[in-house]
């Protein structure tokens, strides 16, 4: 075909790659018979050698794959092309890696192909146009061959084809796209997986560790292709996360968890790596019923959320498992950030439907309160609720506790004659309001009997007032007066509270003496005295006035007659007993009160009473926390906070089961668990609690920010409270509530070297602290100012702080007296004896001395005697020490001091006593 013809052909570039192909080399150019080399003949002296491929000969196999993935230079693939259109041995083989690269292509690869340029025919020949016209221009060593140039254009097209081919291929079979395909052909996580389309969570659930052979293909070809790879690089991460990851899609999360968990220890952590290990978490939870596991993949979470916080599939992940935790309020935060980052329509659309379902919920809890609020807010609402029995039913408990103090006041309401002196009414005459008041209480009071079996509203309603005499009516009438005023919801001054239960109890005893010959005064004065009593307690308890508050229940039980049997009042019977045991507990009392709160659990239950076992189950709680148990601790609470909020609940009672959370994650190895718990806390608390509790929950939540070092936030919520007004009604007794998180508080900021701010917030503690009588509280405030005073170098003050608080530990008498509670007790004094020993290194005493003060406190703590030193010694075991210290022979004891900020090493052996200092 001449330059002509050629020039002028219609044939498409792959009809001219077939008839390359078709017509074979010719006989010139075939090697002879026997010669295994494929050769090239030698261009003409002088002529510009093309590249490396003419100067060592033909095309070898592995140069030949070489350009097929397009891994060659361009000039050398295009020498090489060219070499490929004259050759026919080079082109055969070309051929032959092209057919072997190719294969036969999926569906979707086959349409990825057509995607590409060099597969659309005007391309192809547009290309090979050019190639022709540029054959005008000889290259030497070449002819001018038209059919020739057209093979190479369609060669080269092929290879734009087939490059673009295999490089799909690879993106699309790597394992990461392998397991986020698996993941979309059969989701049965909740949670998001990287890289992961969209698709709707499968109905069926699975069990833990199913493997039942039902994997998708994507999954076992990932770990084929994962198993294959660990072979060559057994220590890579990358690979080892993927496989951690496939073992999560195929439910093996103990495999999973371990990995991930070396992983991140090893590090670099990654947003991506943390995504990974809280999936392995949470949904092994899910399986086990752990919560523990669950809230650690919330921290992995909120971790991930601070290195990568517009990551959709983190905030995704992130927000369910805080809907899990409880975390309402933080997880609608989430849900918004979430919907403004994600760009697939369909996971954003998932997102709003969870979040528009959570809003639901949080608007049904939210408006309890100001719906109840309505059904007490005029006449009509009042006699309408009292003729609904179902509503009444739903709502009697709340009705008689947390709103009986409005309902009592508005039927007993205090009148004020002309002269503006205000006096305590004889009950009558009764207005509308008054009357549909007393008509409520009726109401509540039946239904307490019939659904609960509890006459304690019915006796307290019982007298006829209108036929009272009229001063014992007036003194009823205040005396209900008070016990409402007493009641005043949870919000109200705890210290006023007490006053007016006390007030009021005393009313009501002097009624009984009154009215010895009227049977339903005499009851009612009874029972009055006794609810009074009740609330007495609690403000006592709300005080952190606990030995008070242990005093009077020790008097209630001595002076209770045989007759005043509280068997017809199982409520305040319950919350006597719950109040008592959160008052006496020590280690010693421990026992009797866990077996006050299993008889509070039983009249509470028996009499179908839901949001006192919603409390009752906070003190399971607390127990369980007391004796290390926090999987038990979150179970209880968290299970509690699910049975209210799927209810219709007084916002109260959610608050102080989120209270319960925020404690037990306060102190636990999840900081940013931590943080979150006290957020949400505060959430829903600051807009109901008085002033003196939110200042406590704002210095907790200032030391969690600490615990995650986010200094500046936690110096802002300080700030905060600093600023924050005093009330009124706030005495020093009443914000007794913020010595604990102040001595707290205080502690960590030693920790941290924050010796002047530390000070002042221990001063602003030693401030609260009148009426205060937590033995607890005030050791952990004298170890918490000895450290200070070491910290400021006045070794004399802190000694006489810490040995003053211990010799009055040791000299108290334990009750009860057994080793085991006397080991239990002395444990609370580890701090207080720690940084003793390292006052009195500072001071120079003797290594001997201060190890005999160390072990004096290790004694006590095993429930051990110790010897009685003569007035103002701790270190009179020295002498059995040093004998001790004899026998060792070639031995060697090493023992360690925990400080806040340090660690104490010691190290004796059978000459010498040595102490060092570790920060």
């Amino acid at each position: 075909m001449t330059n002509n013809e050629n020039q002028n052909s219609t044939l498409s570039t792959d009809e001219a790659l077939l008839a390359f192909l078709d017509a074979g080399p010719p006989k010139s150019h075939r090697p002879a018979p026997g010669d295994s080399s494929l050769t090239m003949e030698t261009p003409p002296s002088g002529q510009e050698e093309v590249d490396e491929t003419s100067k060592s000969g033909c095309l070898s196999a592995e140069r030949c794959m070489q350009l097929v993935l397009g891994n060659a230079a361009g000039e050398e693939a295009e020498a090489a092309l060219a070499h490929a259109a004259h050759c026919p041995a080079c082109g055969s083989m070309l051929a032959s890696c092209l057919e072997t690269l190719q294969g036969s292509p999926s569906p979707e690869e086959a349409a990825a192909i057509e995607e590409l340029a060099a597969a659309r025919i005007d391309w192809q020949r547009d290309l090979a146009r050019k190639l022709a016209d540029s054959s005008a221009r000889p290259r030497p060593g070449f002819g001018g061959s038209g059919r020739r140039w057209m093979a190479a254009g369609a060669i080269a097209a092929g290879l734009v084809l087939v490059a673009g081919a295999v490089l799909w291929q690879r993106q699309a079979n790597t394992p990461e796209r392998q397991l986020a395909k698996a993941y979309e052909q059969s989701r049965h996580l909740e949670l998001r997986i990287p890289d992961a389309g969209f698709a709707a969570l499968s109905a069926g659930a699975h069990t833990r560790g199913a493997g039942g052979g039902n994997e998708p293909a994507a999954l076992l070809e990932a770990r084929a292709r994962l198993a294959k790879d660990l072979e060559r690089a057994p220590q890579d991460a990358r690979l080892e996360q993927l496989q951690a990851r496939a073992d999560v899609l195929e439910e093996r999360y103990d495999s999973a968890a371990d990995v991930l968990d070396r992983l991140l220890a090893a590090g670099p952590v990654s947003a991506e790596l943390l995504t990974d290990a809280a999936s392995a978490y949470y949904q092994r939870g899910l399986a086990s019923g752990s919560e523990l596991d669950r809230s650690t993949a919330l921290e992995y979470l909120r971790r991930a959320d601070e290195l990568a916080p517009t990551d959709p599939v983190v905030l995704f992940n992130e927000a369910i498992v805080m809907e899990d935790r409880g975390q309402m309020m933080n997880a609608v935060e989430v849900w918004n950030r979430y919907i403004t980052v994600e760009r697939d329509p369909k996971w954003a659309a998932e997102g709003k439907r969870k979040l528009a379902a959570l809003e639901q919920t949080l608007n049904r809890l939210k408006s309890h309160d100001n719906r109840v609020k309505q059904m007490l807010a005029t006449p009509e609402a009042m006699n309408a609720l009292a003729g609904d029995r179902k509503t009444l039913a739903a709502l009697d408990e709340e009705l008689s506790t947390y709103k009986l103090d409005k309902v009592l006041l508005t039927a007993y309401p205090r009148s004020t004659d002309p002269s503006g002196a205000s006096h305590p009414p004889r009950g009558s005459p009764c207005d509308i309001s008054c009357q549909a008041a007393r008509k409520l209480l009726k109401a509540i009071a039946s239904s307490l009997e019939l659904r609960h079996h509890d006459y304690w509203l019915t006796d307290l309603l019982s007298p006829d007032i209108d036929s009272l005499p009229p001063t014992t009516a007036a003194h009823y009438a205040q005396a209900v007066q008070l016990l409402a005023e007493a009641l005043g919801g949870e919000l109200g001054s705890p210290v006023k509270r007490a006053e007016m239960a006390l007030h009021a109890r005393q009313l009501f005893q002097q009624l009984k003496i009154e009215g010895q010959s009227n049977a339903p005064l005499v009851s009612a004065a009874q029972v009055g005295a006794e609810r009074a009593a009740v609330e007495y307690m609690i403000s006592l308890q709300e005080q952190v006035d606990f030995k008070s508050c242990r005093t009077f229940a020790q008097h209630l039980r001595s002076t209770r007659q045989a007759g005043d049997s509280l068997s017809r009042y199982p409520w305040i019977e319950a919350v006597e007993q719950i109040t008592e045991k959160v008052c006496d507990d020590t280690p010693e009392t421990r026992l009797t009160g866990r077996n006050l709160v299993l008889a509070a659990w039983h009249l509470a239950e028996t009499d179908h009473y839901p949001l006192l076992i919603a409390r009752l189950r906070m003190r399971q709680a607390d127990d369980a926390q007391d004796s290390g148990d926090d999987e038990t601790a979150l179970r209880i609470s968290l299970a509690t906070l699910r049975q209210l909020a799927s209810t219709d609940v007084p916002i109260f009672r959610i608050v102080f089961t989120l209270s319960n959370l925020s404690y037990i994650e306060e102190e636990s190895p999840r900081p940013h668990v931590g943080e979150l718990s006290i957020r949400e806390f505060l959430a829903w608390g600051e807009p109901v609690m008085r002033k003196e509790l939110t200042a406590a929950n704002r210095l907790d939540l200032a030391r969690a920010e600490m615990r995650i070092g986010a200094m500046n936030e936690a110096k802002r919520q300080l700030d905060l409270v600093r600023g924050m007004p005093r009330t009124p009604e706030s005495t020093e007794a009443a914000e007794g509530t913020l010595v604990e998180p102040e001595i707290f508080l205080a502690d960590s900021l030693l920790e941290r070297g924050g010796v002047a701010d530390a000070e002042e917030i221990l001063d602003r503690a030693a401030a609260h602290m009148k009426g205060y009588s937590d033995s607890w509280g005030l050791r952990t405030y004298a170890s918490a100012r000895g450290q200070l005073q070491l910290a400021k170098g006045q070794l004399d003050q802190a000694s006489q702080t810490l040995e003053s608080e211990i010799r009055s530990s040791e000299g108290k008498n334990v009750r009860g007296g057994d080793r085991a509670t006397s080991a239990e007790y002395a444990k609370l004094d580890h701090d207080l004896y720690a940084e003793l020993a390292a006052t009195w290194l500072k001071q120079g005493r003797s290594p001997a001395s201060v190890l005999a003060l160390w072990e004096r406190f290790r004694l006590r703590s095993r429930g051990l005697p110790i010897a009685q030193c003569q007035v103002g010694l701790l270190d009179c075991d020295q002498p059995r020490l040093l004998t001790a210290e004899h026998t060792l022979g070639n031995s060697i004891l090493i023992g360690q001091i925990l400080l806040l900020d340090r660690v104490l090493i010691y190290r004796v052996d059978r000459s010498s006593i040595t102490w060092t200092e570790k920060q």
